[in-house]
């Protein structure tokens, strides 16, 4: 982020750290999460309410060195941040929340409603003070998403939204990209247009684009790329995001 980054505290779901505390970090996950209205064909795989199955997730985690997580969802599809405060506590694990709107077929009526200015201001209240009344700090905004094809108009004002936020700040920005890597330049010029420090962006399911060709222009724009959907079936096999990784290196 800015020139004094490395000495910025991170904001967690239980208060200020030093940027040193985070340690091994998953900066892409979901501890909980419901998103089943909105890909009804997956049915229950986009549920995660199981607390004591993810409790035994996070144990293996931090058996091999990890130490935070950044969850990125967003309340269409579950955050709840009461509940990640409480796990946080429980797991003796760092957690950042994150703060935005998904997708656009999951969209609150706000969206619609208020400007991308307006939109701003609630991202940073949720950054700065706390979502609601829970007095639980956002860490960062994201994931906001895109679909495919083309950039739709409320997804547009998000995305404005989220730079004027980061601007205010500081924050990282995390993006969702549909089918691997899909509009990633046309987030990216959005973001930029509207004053987003892209050392600061990351753009995510980038690891199933087949092709370092196609991962290239992405990276030559100064954002991290995010390599992750690693154990999901559906989508490329493991060596296509091994082949990725070390072709960028």
């Amino acid at each position: 982020m800015s020139d004094d980054g490395a000495s910025r505290e991170v904001i967690t779901v239980r208060g200020l750290i030093r940027p040193e505390e985070m340690g091994v970090t998953y900066t892409h996950e979901h501890l909980f999460l419901d998103a089943m209205d909105h890909y009804p064909g997956y049915g229950y795989q986009l549920v995660i309410d199981d607390e004591e199955m993810m409790a035994g997730e996070i144990e293996e985690f931090k058996r091999l060195g990890g130490q935070t997580i950044c969850d990125v969802t967003l309340d269409e599809i579950g955050r709840d941040p009461e509940r990640l405060a409480r796990f946080s506590e429980r797991m003796g694990i760092h957690v950042l929340m994150g703060a935005g709107w998904y997708r656009d077929f999951g969209y609150p009526p706000i969206v619609a409603e208020k400007s991308s200015r307006e939109l701003a201001e609630v991202l940073v209240k949720e950054i700065e003070v706390g979502v609601g009344d829970t007095g639980i700090r956002a860490g960062f905004i994201g994931e906001i998403g895109t679909g495919r094809h083309f950039i739709k108009p409320a997804e547009e004002r998000v995305f404005r939204a989220a730079a004027l936020a980061q601007a205010q700040t500081d924050v990282v920005i995390t993006t969702h990209t549909t089918r691997w890597g899909t509009l990633a330049l046309e987030q990216i010029a959005l973001l930029e247009e509207f004053g987003a420090n892209l050392s600061g962006v990351i753009i995510g399911h980038l690891g199933d684009r087949i092709g370092v060709k196609n991962l290239l222009p992405i990276a030559e724009k100064g954002v991290y790329l995010e390599v992750d959907n690693i154990g999901y079936l559906d989508y490329q096999p493991e060596w296509v995001r091994a082949d990725n990784v070390a072709g960028l290196v």
